[in-house]
């Protein structure tokens, strides 16, 4: 379902910019570009009658009782909660922050890249429109193949994460070239449409496998809690690759000197999930805490299967765990 989700993500994407270039196409150049209202109103139609649609398919989950919920201070206790876990859950805490850098910084890398392409190609209102259509093609694309490919290889949701994160250090590289007199390095139409394939593929191969990863740490009943604290820490923590990119930009006069801090932190991310993976201290955490939150810490049995959880899913349990969420 993580994959399916990605899936009608890209449908959507497709939606959209199909309306704006039939809009750009039929309308006149000035009622082309003071077409928003059209195309958020189609657009929002199209949403409404698929969510209505989409409804019927969303899985019951354990919700917790009303008397829990209680109180006027009862919503700040519930927003700070996860917080204070994750001084305690480690290998929670690690993907967690492995992932939010990584989310920041591809919208950043995303940004420049974009401003690029105006730059090198000077591309026309369709062109652009078309460049945006084609990275949700690729995203679609790839989270399908990513879908049909796994099974033939053995290899737990964590490598696949790990690949992920090591994919996307090949585009703020390649920018980086650009710095030279070479003509190379995003000066050319087609490496944009190359570059917009890696990083749908490392975007298919994370998101897919972090939201199933993070879903196994979450306790019974606080689904919603966890991955609404993974939306605000994206939401709070975005900006801070903005703001220290726009002064370097100003400064330099160089597009590409932002791309350079997003690989700093593209790393970082990398070198985080691999600690998580590797390190004996978060995966006895993983441990304990899954112990704790499923009340199976007395069985032996059960030991021997959480024993593969850690850095470790086998392709049964693989399987299993996407087939569940």
């Amino acid at each position: 379902m993580s994959v399916f989700g990605m899936v009608a993500n890209g449908v959507g994407g497709i939606v959209v910019y199909v309306v704006v270039i039939v809009l750009s196409v039929t309308l006149s150049g000035t009622a082309a570009q003071s077409s928003g209202l059209l195309v958020s109103t189609i657009v929002g139609f199209i949403t409404v009658a698929g969510a209505a649609v989409a409804y019927y398919g969303l899985p019951a989950i354990p919700s917790r009782p009303a008397s829990q919920l209680e109180g006027w201070s009862r919503p700040l206790i519930e927003f700070f909660m996860p917080f204070k876990d994750l001084l305690t859950r480690k290998n929670m805490a690690a993907i967690l922050v492995s992932y939010t850098i990584y989310t920041d910084s591809t919208f950043a890398v995303s940004s420049v890249i974009s401003q690029l392409f105006i730059a090198e190609v000077r591309p026309s209102t369709l062109e652009f429109s078309l460049y945006s259509l084609a990275q949700s093609l690729f995203l679609m694309g790839c989270t399908l193949a990513f879908l049909w490919i796994r099974p033939y290889f053995r290899m737990g949701l964590e490598m696949w994460l790990l690949i992920g994160y090591a994919l996307i250090l090949v585009i703020p590289v390649w920018a980086c070239i650009g710095f030279s007199s070479a003509n190379f390095g995003f000066k050319n139409r087609w490496e944009f449409y190359v570059q917009l394939f890696i990083f749908q593929t490392s975007g298919s191969l994370v998101n897919a496998s972090f939201r199933v990863l993070f879903s196994e740490m979450i306790p019974v009943g606080s689904e919603i809690r966890w991955f609404g604290m993974q939306l605000v820490l994206s939401c709070a923590t975005v900006w801070v690759n903005y703001v220290a990119s726009g002064p370097l930009q100003n400064v330099t006069h160089q597009l590409r000197f932002p791309l350079v801090i997003s690989l700093i932190f593209l790393v970082f991310a990398l070198s985080v999930e691999s600690c998580r993976v590797t390190l004996p201290t978060f995966q006895a955490d993983l441990r304990k805490w899954h112990d704790l939150d499923h009340g199976t810490a007395t069985s032996g049995r059960r030991d021997e299967e959480i024993d593969k959880i850690p850095g470790r899913h086998d392709h049964a349990m693989t399987e299993k765990s996407l087939q569940q969420l």
